[in-house]
């Protein structure tokens, strides 16, 4: 694959799977052997709920589906994306309400927007590694989760 073709590869993860809930995009895009190096800790994904590597399509899955119960109406947008090698770089924004539950925290019809910096590297057409960086304790706070700084 060329770089564009990266690119638009990964552009779909984020605007057609994150921002529109279509898991269909990860059987096309994710390999089997994915694993996401962003540490969760998140009871749909674990039930231990201890701090996990996400690890295969299944569990990707399972990971995204619990985020569409609590922002069903979530969009993502890509904002920047840079390409060299075999991995892309995405800066991307989500917004949306939690009018569901999401992980521990209960539906609080709050509206969210959220920031992160992803890089993905491709392999065979598909991607099969991620590392996130992204403000999850912003999105906490946001939805009530945690109190505001001084509160």
């Amino acid at each position: 694959m060329d770089t564009q073709e990266m690119k638009a590869l990964v552009r779909r993860l984020y605007e057609e799977l994150w921002g529109g809930g279509d898991l269909s995009v990860i059987d096309q895009c994710i390999a089997r052997d994915y694993v996401n190096h962003q540490r969760v800790v998140d009871p749909h994904v674990s039930p231990s709920a201890s701090a996990i590597e996400i690890c295969g399509a299944e569990m990707f899955r399972t990971l995204v589906s619990a985020w569409r119960v609590g922002f069903p109406n979530v969009r993502t947008t890509v904002e920047d994306q840079i390409a060299e090698g075999d991995k892309v770089v995405t800066r991307w924004i989500s917004r949306g309400t939690q009018s569901g539950p999401w992980g521990q925290a209960a539906a609080s019809g709050r509206p969210m927007i959220v920031e992160g910096i992803s890089i993905d590297r491709i392999a065979d057409g598909k991607v099969v590694e991620t590392w996130t960086n992204w403000d999850l304790l912003g999105l906490m706070q946001q939805i009530g989760a945690f109190d505001e700084p001084g509160e």
